[in-house]
């Protein structure tokens, strides 16, 4: 680890401007300030920068303003599309899709938990005929519905 020099950055390389983009990329905390950022630079990169000199470079500004909306949309439930690095709304039809699709999800395993519970109903009658009338071939009267199902 290198030793913090203490000096205060007058100009910004490429390089230091490319790694001060990543710090804003990789931001992971719920609210991005220039205050908080210029602590993360001096912290990560052991660079003393003021706020009003982040602001002054483009890239790292844009970089800023990107990242602050796509956390501003994610505190209010929305999804950003990372691959275009552009903040996008999800739409409203999109969000009612997923609604349906959590609510079909919801009915399938309704249904499944009805289905269990009718089979165990199904296996029980079977086991009492089985039982009380041991002359009836149950091979028979399953015939047809085997049939049905394997056509």
């Amino acid at each position: 680890m290198t030793q913090y020099r203490g000096g205060t950055a007058k100009s910004l390389s490429g390089k230091r401007i490319n790694d001060i983009v990543n710090i804003i990329n990789n931001w992971s905390e719920p609210k991005l300030t220039w205050d908080a950022l210029v602590w993360a630079i001096q912290i990560h990169l052991m660079v003393k920068i003021t706020r009003q000199t982040l602001n002054s470079y483009l890239q790292i500004k844009a970089a800023f303003v990107e990242k602050k909306e796509a956390l501003r949309l994610q505190k209010l439930g929305y999804e950003t599309n990372d691959s275009t690095k552009n903040s996008q709304r999800v739409c409203v039809s999109c969000i009612k899709l997923k609604q349906q699709v959590d609510k079909l999800k919801n009915k399938v395993v309704q249904l499944e938990k009805t289905n269990e519970s009718q089979l165990g109903q199904i296996v029980s009658m079977i086991h009492h005929i089985h039982r009380h009338y041991p002359n009836v071939d149950l091979d028979e009267i399953m015939k047809p519905i085997e049939e049905v199902y394997t056509n």
